[in-house]
């Protein structure tokens, strides 16, 4: 098997009309692998009738997805260069983990993450191509692998784990650009190395384009550090991440629920209550939002305020048995 059986699935992602070029689960809020293989059946499943074997899946979301390729294929061809531009791209389009978190907390990768990165490690790879040239045929299998490689990851999403396997390809090549250039440098052939200097500055000026709404994205790892550590009882910590999750995207309704929610655990409803307004301002039927508000509410003495909340609650999510019950006690049976 070349694949698995949600190669088709993947590959609707990445694809789709109106697709961004990086992950979006097919169901919002199930972004986890316990939810992923599960709703690509139930969907195609749905839809086509019957039960379906996991190849029968893939060939489905294949399906759909060379019906939207048909409908649009202009906007395919540059959602294409889109994916190709991110493979490159320095950004780390991180999953549930990202670097920028564990540097955070380790001075040594705060430091090292400043030049040792893909940004750099890219065009010293390039350079170290050029000048390596000559040798292509003791060395064809390995550009071969590259282009496979960052082909493959613009066919389907882009996220920073998929193309990690370009990064041990590239290191040989980067050390040898490096080594080479020096040597010849010492040597005074500096001249010869022209071609693969301006080819290395050309692809940094393209691995350093901002693509990407990295304001958003990094959003989401501190948002999810937060959510570790909330798991671990930290709150204090992931009060502060979940603070750094709405400094990088003031419009994310996630962001500032997920710091209300801290806030009001801490006892700050004050605070709380602040955030969950600004949470439902940007997307008012955000599920859990408004009965949180409520409980805060009630918790400041807003009684009125809080009823409208829980009622409000009961709107978006009518088995919403804890806002039945607000209602219930505020508005005296």
């Amino acid at each position: 098997s070349i694949s698995t059986f949600q190669a088709g699935s993947n590959f609707y992602i990445g694809n789709h009309l109106g697709a961004t070029g990086r992950y979006v689960p097919l169901v919002r809020g199930h972004e986890t692998p316990a939810f992923e293989r599960r709703d690509a059946m139930v969907l195609a499943e749905r839809t086509v009738g019957r039960e379906l074997s996991g190849p029968e899946v893939s060939r489905y979301w294949f399906g759909r997805t060379w019906d939207d390729i048909r409908a649009d294929p202009v906007g395919w061809v540059r959602l294409v260069g889109l994916k190709l531009s991110m493979v490159v791209n320095d950004y780390e389009v991180s999953d549930a983990e990202s670097a920028i978190v564990y540097a955070d907390s380790s001075w040594v990768l705060s430091v090292l993450g400043r030049f040792s990165r893909f940004g750099v490690l890219f065009p010293l790879g390039c350079l170290g191509i050029v000048l390596s040239w000559r040798r292509w045929r003791e060395l064809w299998v390995f550009y071969a692998l590259l282009v496979s490689m960052i082909l493959a990851v613009g066919a389907f999403y882009v996220m920073a784990r998929y193309r990690y396997p370009l990064v041990p390809l590239l290191i040989p090549f980067a050390a040898f650009g490096v080594v080479e250039s020096v040597r010849r440098v010492r040597a005074g052939d500096a001249g010869t190395i022209g071609v693969g200097v301006f080819a290395s500055v050309l692809v940094s000026v393209f691995c350093w384009w901002p693509i990407h709404d990295r304001g958003r994205l990094d959003a989401h790892a501190w948002m999810n550090a937060g959510v570790a550590h909330a798991q671990l009882g930290e709150l204090d910590s992931a009060t502060r991440y979940f603070r750094f999750a709405v400094s990088e995207d003031a419009g994310s309704a996630e962001a500032h629920n997920n710091l209300a929610q801290a806030l009001a655990i801490g006892g700050d409803f004050g605070g709380a209550v602040l955030h969950y307004e600004a949470a439902l301002l940007i997307e008012p039927r955000l599920i859990g939002a408004n009965y949180n508000f409520g409980v805060a509410l009630e918790q400041l003495g807003r009684g009125d305020e809080a009823l409208a909340q829980y009622r409000l609650a009961v709107e978006v999510d009518g088995n919403d048995v804890e806002a039945r019950a607000g209602v219930l006690r505020l508005a005296g049976g």
